[in-house]
């Protein structure tokens, strides 16, 4: 399945895991790469039942919770589940800096501008060499140039619980 995957034979590689699943329903890198498999198809539907059944089989994954952000935040743009989803992942491993950057996005695709600023700055912290300095750059332009503001209020005082729970 792998070897199709790469070589962009993706329904052949979907029919190749989707035997090793009727085998092992739970098998954790079948889930994986049909899913990613879906992904590339854009076929939110079977990318979210994959990648629910790998949450499921492997709840304490956080890349598995990323994933499942992932199809939220690109497929359905569904922000909201989508932050929720890389919540879950950063409870399990606060250092996960794509997740943090990502929900970071995540809140600035909802309005929420301190919690994405807040989420983009935790990020650069963890990973200084990633490009996440050139997103909170612009982030921090965008207020300096009145077009958004940091003021969410309510909505950042109501996930400081999520800051608390990833920070480090």
């Amino acid at each position: 399945g792998a070897r199709a995957f790469a070589a962009s034979r993706v329904p052949d590689a979907v029919a190749e895991f989707t035997r090793v699943l009727e085998n092992d329903p739970a098998h954790e890198q079948a889930l994986l790469y049909r899913g990613a498999c879906y992904y590339h198809l854009k076929d939110a539907e079977h990318t979210l039942a994959d990648y629910k059944a790998l949450c499921r089989a492997a709840p304490r994954t956080a890349k598995y919770w990323s994933c499942l952000a992932d199809v939220h935040f690109h497929l359905t743009e569904d922000y909201e589940r989508a932050v929720r989803y890389y919540t879950r992942c950063l409870r399990l491993d606060a250092t996960f800096h794509a997740a943090m950057f990502n929900r970071g996005t995540a809140y600035f695709k909802l309005k929420r501008h301190a919690c994405a600023r807040r989420d983009m700055r935790r990020a650069v912290q963890l990973a200084p060499t990633a490009n996440y300095s050139d997103a909170l750059a612009e982030l921090e332009e965008l207020a300096r140039l009145g077009k958004i503001s940091f003021d969410d209020g309510a909505a950042a005082a109501a996930d400081d619980d999520d800051a608390a729970a990833t920070a480090a």
